[in-house]
């Protein structure tokens, strides 16, 4: 179980900190651009939530490159489709165009 909050003032984080049962783990930092202080308090050691992230930020990447690889088996099908359909209707023009001259020779003869 972890907690996280955000305190305005460097003195209200100590106030805080005074009245709260004596935390397992827990560490604040100074946030410069929000000009305030986040402060973490957990039941484990602060690294361990970060290994925990660090293995779902992997996982979340695997996942992506499996995503975009599925994407790309996907484009290639599609683009071998269209290659097959065009080749398709190649053949069949041909054969029209074969027949056509087919039935032309019949009726001049």
């Amino acid at each position: 179980m972890s907690f996280n909050t955000v305190f305005k003032e460097y003195g209200d984080v100590i106030n805080f900190l005074k009245n709260h049962d004596n935390p397992a783990c827990f560490t604040v930092n100074y946030r410069p651009k929000e000009d305030d202080y986040e402060l973490w308090i957990g039941n484990q050691p602060y690294e361990n939530y970060e290994k925990m992230i660090e293995e779902l930020e992997t996982e979340l990447v695997k996942a992506d490159i499996d995503k975009a690889g599925y994407i790309t088996q996907i484009e290639l099908l599609e683009e071998q489709a269209e290659k097959y359909q065009r080749l398709r209707n190649k053949i069949l023009e041909q054969t029209i165009q074969k027949n056509h001259e087919a039935l032309k020779k019949l009726a001049d003869s």
